[in-house]
């Protein structure tokens, strides 16, 4: 098992033994639905609702190391925990808020990503949203390649409601436009591709 196996597994578990629901998301997840770049970092959305957040901090610096001061300060500001979680391996832990946030969780999935190394990823098409909403160039190149790899596979009526409802509520009608702009670009000309690859092995197996 190599680093980054052992850390996922690592802070799994703990969040298993807390009896936290969460999603690894980021590039683990682009791991699984895109095009997989190197990484060595792990990022896990939770959702807490009956455990006060202090004492939550507490659980997790007892486990992990901590690698900011002030924690619960911090993570009142940004709703971010950032940690390592094995020697070489840090992550970021981030604390669900919003109600399609705790929606994704709950409809997250478990993949294995390696042998007897079970991961619990959020879909494909959450995946899309929040690279969508942050909006770095990178994340819409990671899009891309998600929609190269799923295309029809992906819930496109999922996918635009969120936007379309992010747009609205951050101001940003750009995110939208864009998402549909590369799905025509992409998923439509590859379905096209397939579709005539189809024909023409029809037709080579009638001899025309």
């Amino acid at each position: 098992m190599n680093k980054l196996d052992g850390a996922l597994k690592d802070i799994q578990d703990f969040l298993k033994s807390e009896d936290i629901p969460y999603m690894i998301i980021g590039g683990i997840g682009n791991l699984m639905w895109g095009e997989p770049r190197m990484t060595i970092d792990i990022d896990v959305t939770i959702h807490i609702s009956d455990i006060d957040e202090n004492d939550f901090i507490k659980k997790v610096g007892s486990r992990f190391k901590i690698l900011i001061e002030k924690p619960l300060d911090f993570v009142k500001k940004t709703r971010v925990l950032p940690i390592e979680i094995t020697e070489g391996v840090k992550g970021d832990i981030i604390f669900a808020g919003l109600d399609y946030e705790k929606k994704a969780i709950e409809q997250s999935v478990e993949v294995e990503i390696s042998k007897n190394n079970i991961v619990r990823v959020c879909t494909a098409e959450d995946l899309i949203i929040h690279k969508a909403i942050s909006e770095r160039e990178k994340d819409w190149q990671d899009i891309e390649g998600i929609l190269l790899r799923r295309g029809d596979l992906l819930d496109k009526k999922y996918i635009l409601s969120w936007l379309s409802q992010f747009a609205s509520a951050l101001d940003k009608p750009g995110i939208k436009k864009r998402f549909e702009g590369l799905w025509k670009d992409i998923v439509k000309v590859e379905s096209s591709k397939n579709k005539n690859m189809h024909y023409w092995k029809e037709d080579d197996e009638r001899g025309t």
